[in-house]
This record gives C-alpha cells, structure tokens and sequence, in this order.
C-alpha cells in the first residue's frame, strides 16, 4: 500500500490510500505539493484507490466509481479533491471569492468574469506571460484579510483557443468526465506560485470583447459591492462573512473593471498598472 498526503496550507492534508505504487505520479498531475508518506498518517480526509486488472475503483465517502481508465482516475481526483476542499472551507469559514488568481513579484491577483466568462483561458495565457498560477475559480483570502492561500488543482479549459500553443505534457486528460457528465480539458499550468500566501494587490473584474480594451479603477462604493457579488459561496452566512472583512479589504486592494480582446492587451494594461 502507498499513502499519498497533499498539503493544502491553510486548509488541510488530504490522504490518498492505494495499492497502486505508480500513482504517485498520476497525483503530481493533479496536485503538485504532494508526496508518499507512512501509514499512521492522521487525517479526516481519506480518499482509496485500488487498481485491478488495470482499471480503478476510487472511493470517498459515499462517492464510489469503479472501472475508471487513467482519465478517469484523473477527472475523479480532481473533482473529488475540490469537493473535499470546498466542505473544510465550509468547516473552517474561510472567505472565498469567485475568480482565478495568479502571482507575480510575490504579489497576489484575482480576475473575476462570469462563467464561461474567459479567466481560465486568460490565467492559462498570463502563466504563459511569466505569471505563477495560485488557483483557477477560488480565491481563498486568509485569516489577515489581505493575503491569498493557494488551491494549485489544473486549470479546467473548455476549449485550448485562444491559448498559445500548449506542450503535450501541459495536457493532463482531454476527454470525457465521467463523474462531472461533460467534457474539458484539465490543463497544467507553466508554473506554479510557492506553497505560501501571497499578499493581495488587486481584484480584475472581467470582459472580454472585440470592441473595446480599457481599464477602469472602481471607486470604494463600486469595489466593496463587486467583492460582495463575487463571493464564491451563496449561503447567506458566507456572504455576510465577505460584507464584514470587505470594508477593511478595500482599504488596501484596488478593484478595477477590464475590458480586453485579447491576452496581450491585457498583459500591457497589466504591466502599465506596475509601472
């Protein structure tokens, strides 16, 4: 048997229990801070694996799928792993908005859009610009309010255009997903941020359209109603937990609307704000 612990800072250690030595390798795909560890390792996250006659029966509480081909470990893993994150950020009350999150210059940034709305597309493309990529679709804000804690899982992609062009080992599974009922790309990215919080510096609300490129800077009424709408849980505990630390955030992130047509554009209205 292998144990196979992912430190997840912030929010928790999820174990991995299989008879599969190899998979290790197929877990670093998923999560890159990962590694083999001993059996009496503590956690109330356990995810089984077992492999037999070269198919996988992976179990986690009451989800249980079996014949899985490797894709199919692969989407099970993600999905599960993000299921299991999202109830210990229930459990713990983490604040959590709705946006992708990249870094640079040890600087934390989220871009926030609709979905379906391109910000996976457009972090895929920044970590392509010399971006390190913190999470696609959770931005975890940690306990000191302006700091973010990644979520390294793969970029879900729905489609590869526009991206630039994308090494093979960059593609983790293209098919269909089982567990999900659907089919996407779950990319890697370049290259990831540290495992660390990252200070805050700026939230990007999104649109992506042919006409127009700009960049507006919100004011404070504008920016705390916009961190508001964009909390990532719909409960309304979870959104009054955003509205009581929203106040004190805008006080020290800048908020802004961006309209770009394509990713480099938006790369050199980026870089005008660091200059």
């Amino acid at each position: 048997m292998i144990s196979i612990m992912l430190d997840i800072i912030k929010v928790g250690k999820i174990i991995i229990l299989s008879n599969d030595l190899d998979l290790i390798q197929i877990v670093r795909k998923i999560y890159p801070y990962c590694s083999c560890v001993g059996q009496n390792e503590n956690s109330d996250w356990i995810i089984t694996v077992c492999k037999e006659d070269g198919v996988y029966c992976a179990k986690y509480k009451a989800f249980v799928y079996e014949k899985l081909s490797v894709n199919g470990l692969y989407y099970f893993l993600y999905e599960i792993i993000q299921v299991i994150i999202e109830e210990i950020m229930i459990q713990n009350e983490l604040n959590i908005l709705h946006g992708s999150v990249m870094e640079r210059n040890g600087e934390a940034f989220i871009f926030s859009a609709k979905t379906n709305g391109g910000k996976s597309t457009l972090v895929f493309n920044l970590n392509y610009y010399g971006y390190n990529y913190i999470s696609d679709d959770y931005a975890v804000i940690d306990n000191d309010i302006c700091s973010i804690v990644p979520v390294h899982l793969p970029i879900k992609l729905r489609t590869l255009i526009p991206t630039p062009e994308i090494a093979s080992e960059n593609v983790i599974v293209r098919d269909y997903n089982p567990i999900s009922i659907e089919n996407y790309y779950l990319v890697r990215p370049f290259s990831f941020s540290e495992n660390r919080s990252y200070r805050l510096r700026a939230l990007f609300l999104l649109n992506r359209n042919d006409k127009v490129s700009c960049i507006n800077k919100l004011d404070y009424k504008d920016s705390y109603k916009n961190i508001i709408l964009n909390s990532k849980e719909p409960d309304m505990k979870a959104v009054k937990r955003i509205a009581s630390i929203s106040l004190n955030l805008i006080k020290q992130i800048d908020v802004y609307e961006l309209s770009y047509k394509d990713t480099f554009q938006c790369w050199n209205m980026l870089k005008s704000l660091n200059n």
